[in-house]
This record gives C-alpha cells, structure tokens and sequence, in this order.
C-alpha cells in the first residue's frame, strides 16, 4: 500500500510497534518524500537499493529497529540527504567511506551495529565539510584515526559567532518536521528532541581503535561532546585540545 502514495513529503511511523520486512520500494516510491522516519520499530531484514537520483530525501532514520546486512550504495543517489541514522540495528560492514561524496551530510550516527575495520582506505577523499554529529559507538571498529580528515570537517572548524542570534533547529524549511537525535551523556542516552544547528558532537566510544590521538582533532572549536572512551589509544593528549583558537 505505501508504494502507490506517491505524493509524500514526510512519513513519520517512528515509535510504534511495526514488523515485518523493510519495504522493497523504500527508496523510490515518492521522489517528493523529503523525511521518512521508521525509528523506533521491529522492522528487519536488509535495505533495498532502490534509491533513485533526483531523490528528495533529507532525513532517512531507521534506527532502533532490526535492519540487517550492508548499507545501500544507491543511497549516493539522495544528493539533499542531511541526516542519516541508522543507529540500534544488527547492520554488518565496513566504514561507508562513500557517503562522503554526499554534500549536504550533517548527521551520521551508525552506533551500536555490527560495523567493523578502519574508517579510512588509501583511496578516501576525506571529506564530511558538513558533518554536525557522527556517532560511531559500540560497533567494531580498528586501526588509528586518520589526521586528514579532520582537516576537511569544516563545519566542525568554523567559529560560527551567532551567540545572540535566535536558535536555529535542523528540520524542513517549512518548519513541520524537526529532526531528533539519541545521544550519550555521562552514560545515559538523552534525545534530542530538537537538533540546534550548533551543535557539534562526535562519538567513536567503545571501538577498538589504537594509536596516538591525531592533533588536528584539537583544532575541532565547534566541538561540543567528544567521547573516545572504551579504545586502546596511547600517548599524550596533543596540545591542541588546550591551546588558545
């Protein structure tokens, strides 16, 4: 039935008690659909690759659900996508090294999946100049971070000086929808139930990352949370996390 509402904008089922198998048709059965939000379900089985270029789609969110398998590479295709959630499921892959070609990115959250290996290869980009929020925790993840991508994560260098400026909130132009998020603090999730565009957070907790802590992380001034507890990191805390701007 959800595959012949072709007209949607927004398709909000999050917090319910939905099963069964994700929808083959997910990624092209509205190109208008700009939000679809399935958070918080019983939906399983793999995502279909079946997102069309052209796409409308600015928020995709099916965390808290049972998704297996690979994250779609059709999702290149949803080149106005901002926010991306796909937290709380039992997704098994590598690094989606790929999503940094999408220019609009603000919001990766992959936590608590069964992702594995280094989130960089020899053929990367690094790029992410939008990235807001990416929560990597509690997968599997390896190796050293790589002190080149944080050179390019733009958003997260800029000192944006609107500090009597009203707030801003991640959401639809018009105002309807407002994105969410689940984030850790001190231990405890805590939902965001608006998204204020200044915030800055990244979180690559309870990974099996190693070696030094790349100094160019420091120079991240808009951060807000950091958290890279739970690794097998070594060697000082680099001076750029103290030195002045």
């Amino acid at each position: 039935m959800i595959c012949k509402v072709n007209s949607l904008q927004v398709l909000d089922l999050s917090n319910n008690h939905l099963i069964g198998q994700i929808p083959q048709c997910l990624g092209n059965f509205s190109s208008s659909l700009s939000v679809l939000n399935m958070r918080n379900n019983s939906f399983q089985g793999i995502l279909p690759e079946t997102f069309i270029k052209g796409s409308s789609l600015r928020t995709l969110d099916l965390s808290l659900n049972r998704i297996e398998g690979k994250i779609p590479r059709s999702l290149v295709k949803c080149r106005q996508l901002e926010v991306l959630n796909l937290g709380n499921n039992n997704m098994n892959d590598i690094f989606p090294f790929w999503l940094e070609s999408l220019p609009e990115l603000q919001i990766l959250i992959l936590r608590a999946n069964g992702f594995q290996g280094p989130i960089w290869d020899s053929h990367t980009n690094f790029g992410f100049s939008k990235l807001h929020v990416i929560d990597l925790s509690h997968n599997n993840f390896t190796g050293r971070l790589p002190s080149e991508y944080f050179k390019t994560w733009n958003a997260m260098l800029m000192v944006h000086g609107k500090i009597n400026s009203k707030p801003e909130y991640m959401g639809d132009d018009s105002g309807y929808y407002e994105d969410s998020i689940t984030v850790m603090n001190k231990g405890l999730e805590m939902e965001l139930v608006k998204i204020l565009t200044i915030f800055i957070a990244i979180d690559l907790s309870n990974n099996r990352f190693c070696g030094e802590i790349p100094n160019t992380m420091g120079n991240l001034k808009e951060l807000i949370v950091l958290n890279l507890s739970s690794n097998s990191f070594t060697g000082p805390i680099p001076s750029s996390f103290w030195e002045p701007n």
